[in-house]
């Protein structure tokens, strides 16, 4: 008979209403429905599982329990297995990650943005070549497998000719180096018309991510028109309507007190027009806005906790889930390695400057240097390369949630590490604060798909 101990990172989960006794794993991501008994054997410590371990007629769920790390070998340290899984995650990965500005300028004055205060040396001064090279370089000095482009802004559409050409030139790159390419692009869709959306396919362009906060007296609030009283809200939305279809589109409502009664109208609105019918065409999703984003300090009061958003999150996702919608995040997803700190990670402006994180667009004391000179392993970089949350944390090494979240945004852990003593859960994951609830979600949705296949046979 072997020696089994529960994982520290088990979540027993009962469901009173149902009657129904659940068990999650957050390092295997793995959920199972256990009978009452068991249930209790293993979430009453050794002895219960050194009984349910000497019932022989248990013998394959044992194994399964095993498979599934719910039990796991008395000698095995996850921790150590969780700090070697995030290193080889942040240092063994063979892909080029690169987020390329094509100019800080944009054509909206949104209240959150936390690039409008920032000054740009370099509004449409791109250095096209310059940041080829330095691609090139590291693809052929290194040997990824793959590169994968983020185009942002600024608007990066009011610079669409540069995306194209740069595109163009990085995919025959990719070719004739044997990688893998593909890329995706951040805009506010005012400029995104078909003949734009047909290049951007052309250009493996595979989605793109646009935000709309509301219906429209909310969203022009929040995301006026530079300069000008027309409302972009409208011109948004048809240009969606025109472009559904040729490319996917990932909107992203951005939320906090001021707007998040009004989300369920937007819903109302995109039902309407038609986009219920095209969940492979579009999703959507809510965004949480950090009060450092805005531009007014009077305005702060507005933004949620996180705890708020995670309250908010689930309720919108019930309302997706109520109208068919595509909807993201309703699993745990053990959590990416932040290509920032990884070696392979670069953000670069358009006059070259490299940084490793999308909140540091336009400051200057961020940049770790310039693609046109060699990249070297100064202070700034080493910050990012040597981010270890479970060394530097003890809250991370101690949480059961560790592996779903990874330690959340690396940003507010090296340059905001104020806001986690203010609030212990402000870089933490919603499903830390709502797992039962939203595991609850994820069983309704699945049992409404269910249902619909069997209705549909």
């Amino acid at each position: 008979m072997k020696n089994y101990k529960s994982s520290h990172y088990n979540h027993f989960i009962y469901l009173e209403d149902e009657n129904t006794y659940l068990i999650y794993n957050s390092i295997s991501n793995g959920l199972a429905k256990l009978e009452p008994e068991v249930f209790n054997l293993l979430n009453s410590g050794k002895e219960g599982i050194a009984k349910l371990e000497g019932d022989q007629s248990k013998k394959d769920m044992i194994d399964q329990l095993h498979k599934g790390n719910i039990i796991i070998d008395s000698d095995f340290d996850e921790i150590e297995f969780l700090r070697t899984r995030f290193n080889m995650g942040k240092f063994g990965q063979k892909n080029l990650f690169l987020t390329i500005i094509p100019t800080n300028d944009c054509n909206l004055d949104c209240l959150y943005c936390y690039e409008g205060n920032r000054a740009h040396k370099y509004p449409y001064d791109v250095l096209e070549e310059d940041i080829f090279k330095f691609t090139a370089e590291r693809i052929k000095s290194i040997g990824y497998k793959s590169l994968h482009v983020t185009w942002y802004g600024g608007e990066p559409l009011l610079n669409k000719e540069f995306i194209f050409s740069l595109s163009k030139k990085l995919m025959r790159l990719c070719k004739d180096q044997k990688l893998n390419y593909g890329a995706m692009i951040v805009t506010n869709g005012t400029l995104l018309n078909k003949t734009t959306a047909e290049s951007l396919k052309r250009y493996k362009i595979g989605y793109v991510q646009i935000t709309i906060d509301g219906p429209q007296e909310i969203h022009d609030q929040r995301r006026p028109v530079k300069n000008s009283k027309k409302s972009s809200y409208h011109t948004i939305v048809r240009n969606v309507e025109w472009v559904l279809g040729i490319i996917p589109i990932q909107i992203r409502v951005n939320v906090d007190k001021t707007n998040f009664s009004n989300t369920v109208q937007l819903l109302e609105t995109l039902e309407k027009k038609g986009f219920l019918e095209r969940p492979r065409d579009i999703s959507i999703y809510l965004g949480y806005t950090r009060e450092w984003t805005y531009k007014c300090s009077n305005i702060l009061p507005v933004c949620f906790s996180m705890k708020e958003f995670s309250e908010a999150e689930l309720e919108f996702q019930k309302s997706l889930i109520a109208r068919g919608f595509n909807v993201s995040n309703i699993y745990p997803n053990p959590q990416a390695i932040c290509v920032a700190v990884t070696p392979n990670g670069f953000v670069i402006e358009p006059g070259g400057e490299i940084h490793k994180c999308w909140s540091d667009v336009g400051i200057q004391e961020a940049y770790l240097g310039n693609v046109r000179e060699p990249l070297e392993l100064n202070g700034k970089l080493l910050k990012w390369l040597s981010y270890d949350p479970l060394s530097q944390s003890p809250g991370c090494r101690e949480c059961k949630f560790f592996p779903i979240c990874g330690g959340g945004c690396p940003y507010v852990f090296i340059k905001q590490r104020e806001k986690l003593m203010s609030d212990k859960n402000y870089n933490c994951t919603p499903w830390k604060i709502l797992l039962k609830e939203k595991i609850r979600l994820f069983l309704e949705a699945k049992a409404k798909e269910v249902s619909k296949k069997t209705k549909n046979k």
